[in-house]
């Protein structure tokens, strides 16, 4: 008898693409885009397994959590939570309910989920009495299979890209304050998480990646874990341009290994020990030194996608440690964030104009920071293009006024 799972998630297209694979698999399965109706099919069905999405239109999917683990003939259901970027605070939630793992949807494929459920089922042969599995999956290499199914998915994500792109913006361009209405953020979130997801089935790991980093801090938000400001609002509408740009470009998003490498220069033990967890959030690794002198040595040997600077340390300061690297040929362009106790805004101008891109005041958010870093790091690497964008949004803002005052 070939295992049934219930697929509860309201995103159509991918829905459709996992229900098939699966069943290619071996599965039968039954897709419920609602908590509501996935409620009713449960009881209806009692599926071997259950893939459950974190967010729904009408019930949070820890809510269905919850209800599961209460009655006898679900309490042992196997239930895989699908998210495309779980926060922490979400995940031990989940794990705590009686999640029994967590899937990222922005590195899951049917293939590998596939496989999963194939090992997991296998070892519950008695439902009433399951045997622990991990809450983590290690993921296999991708298989000619699973390629050929980006190739596929490739021609779906284009189509859909427009309609994501008029989606997250029009969260800003309906309201400046957004980062403060818990509705618009769970909203924009939802929009992130799809993004995340079918990028990920495409192979587009760059949207992918900044999109559900953007959806985890949109969560720790509407949790209260992270408390909105203007430069964390700020931070999130540059993550939702670099993801418009992003989306535009999509051709060209699947070539190479995404590995870039990062230089951090902090003299103070905690600020360096924060700044190298922090990195760790974003899954990117960094190089992190206390010397001025020894950072200019190895920026004179090494290329970089992203230089993170603080402003005060002994022998050189930040700004002139900046002034020096933007004299560096290979340093040129690199963004420079600089991470400061300095909040006053006439100071924090004479910063930037060292040449820095960017600074965030300590003391600083990891949160923020995660996702300024990633922001950064994938406009360096697709420069041309996003100066090619942002001389476009110059050209736009002159046009009307020339347009007025004609010579």
């Amino acid at each position: 008898m070939l295992n049934s799972i219930l697929l509860i998630d309201d995103d159509k297209i991918l829905t459709k693409i996992y229900s098939i694979k699966l069943m290619e698999l071996g599965f039968t399965v039954r897709v419920a885009m609602d908590g509501q109706t996935a409620l009713s099919m449960i009881d209806e069905l009692t599926p071997d397994a259950i893939i459950l999405d974190i967010m729904l239109p009408d019930m949070n999917g820890m809510d269905i959590l919850e209800y599961l683990r209460k009655y006898t003939f679900t309490s042992q259901m196997p239930v895989l939570m699908f998210s495309a970027s779980c926060s922490e605070e979400l995940e031990c939630q989940a794990l705590n309910l009686g999640a029994t793992c967590i899937l990222d949807k922005s590195v899951m494929t049917p293939r590998i989920l596939g496989d999963y459920l194939h090992g997991l089922l296998r070892l519950q042969p008695d439902p009433t009495h399951p045997s622990p599995v991990p809450s983590v999956i290690s993921l296999p290499s991708l298989t000619d299979e699973d390629y050929q199914l980006q190739l596929e998915y490739q021609k779906i994500f284009s189509n859909r890209s427009p309609e994501w792109i008029k989606e997250i913006n029009r969260y800003f361009q309906s309201n400046e304050s957004m980062i403060e209405d818990k509705e618009k953020i769970l909203g924009l979130a939802k929009s992130l998480s799809e993004i995340s997801s079918n990028a990920s089935l495409a192979g587009f790991i760059r949207p992918s990646r900044l999109a559900g980093i953007t959806e985890k801090v949109l969560l720790d938000v509407a949790m209260g874990t992270i408390r909105p400001n203007l430069s964390l609002q700020r931070t999130i509408y540059q993550a939702i341009e670099t993801i418009t740009v992003l989306l535009k470009i999509k051709s060209d998003l699947n070539t190479g290994i995404f590995l870039p490498s990062i230089l951090a220069v902090d003299d103070d033990a905690l600020s360096r020990s924060l700044i190298h967890a922090t990195v760790q959030k974003v899954d990117l690794n960094a190089l992190v030194v206390a010397d001025a002198q020894v950072a200019i040595e190895l920026l004179e040997e090494n290329d970089f996608s992203l230089i993170l600077l603080d402003i005060m340390m002994p022998g050189i300061r930040g700004d002139d440690l900046c002034r020096r690297i933007r004299k560096i040929h290979r340093h040129i362009l690199t963004p420079v964030i600089f991470i400061t106790g300095v909040n006053n805004f006439v100071a924090c101008t004479k910063i930037l104009a060292s040449g820095g891109n960017d600074l965030v005041c300590k003391p600083f958010s990891p949160f923020e920071l995660s996702l300024k870093i990633m922001i950064y790091v994938l406009q360096y690497e697709f420069h041309d293009i996003f100066e090619a964008e942002n001389q476009a949004k110059k050209k736009a803002l002159i046009k009307p006024y020339s347009d007025n005052n004609p010579s």
